[in-house]
């Protein structure tokens, strides 16, 4: 009976030992590339979009979501587009409106 007390007592450390190290283990880092707004992560782009909000006049800053295609049927539309991405593809039509918007 007491060889199993014993294997119990050190079995019963080391699940608390281990427990004790995962509790304290700092929080991995994530350096996944985001380019959500809304991310704090390193390679997120948080506060280059608060800076961005910031600094742009009167604070205005239009975040969209709808693609350059259809937003550009609007012929009376002006400012910049600014994409925030790793890569962006357009299609024919699309670089075909940008062109024209950007001839404007």
């Amino acid at each position: 009976m007491k060889s199993y007390r014993f294997y119990i007592l050190i079995f019963l450390t080391a699940l608390t030992g281990v427990l004790l190290l995962e509790s304290t283990k700092k929080k991995a880092i994530n350096w996944f590339p985001s380019y959500a707004s809304h991310d704090k992560i390193p390679y997120g782009s948080y506060v280059f979009h608060e800076i961005l909000k910031r600094k742009t006049a009167d604070g205005k800053l239009i975040e969209n979501r709808i693609p350059p295609f259809e937003l550009l049927m609007d012929s009376t539309l002006s400012g910049t587009f600014f994409f925030v991405n790793d890569q962006v593809y357009f299609g024919e039509d699309e670089s075909e409106k940008l062109l024209d918007f950007v001839s404007r």
